[in-house]
């Protein structure tokens, strides 16, 4: 394979990459939405967030047993550093509760937080763009 096929053939697979990406991350953010009882599984289904949500919400209140799942518009944070991972966070004041945060579709639904999918989807984007820039520069 000439050195020319090649570039335009690893061009083509580097724009289609980018597209296949693109047009997964335009869908909008899906996360279970509403209050329960923090004793029961999570019921119901995910819900489409509004335009623009960034990550899934949920806060249980163990005294009233009572958690509460939502969308954010803003990222996930701990102790107001932006975090790229989901977090959670004890309240020091009344009503002592936890709040967690995290990131993908249907992501609030356990305890516990973490977006395996998410990570696995944001790791092969920058391995994509990386290639696709060592290529450019291969090629020029």
């Amino acid at each position: 394979m000439s050195s020319l096929t090649f570039s335009v053939f690893s061009g083509w697979i580097c724009a289609v990459a980018f597209l296949l990406f693109a047009s997964s991350s335009v869908s909008a953010l899906q996360c279970f939405q509403g209050q329960q009882n923090s004793t029961l599984p999570v019921s119901g289904s995910v819900t489409q967030c509004p335009l623009g949500s960034m990550s899934c919400t949920k806060s249980v209140e163990p005294a009233l047993k009572i958690a509460t799942r939502g969308c954010q518009q803003t990222n996930c944070s701990l102790n107001g550093i932006i975090s790229s991972e989901g977090v959670c966070q004890n309240s020091t004041s009344y009503p002592y509760a936890t709040y967690c945060c995290c990131y993908g579709d249907g992501c609030n639904s356990a305890t516990r937080f973490f977006s395996s999918f998410t990570q696995l989807l944001s790791v092969t984007f920058f391995v994509t763009v990386a290639l696709c820039i060592h290529q450019l520069n291969f090629v020029n």
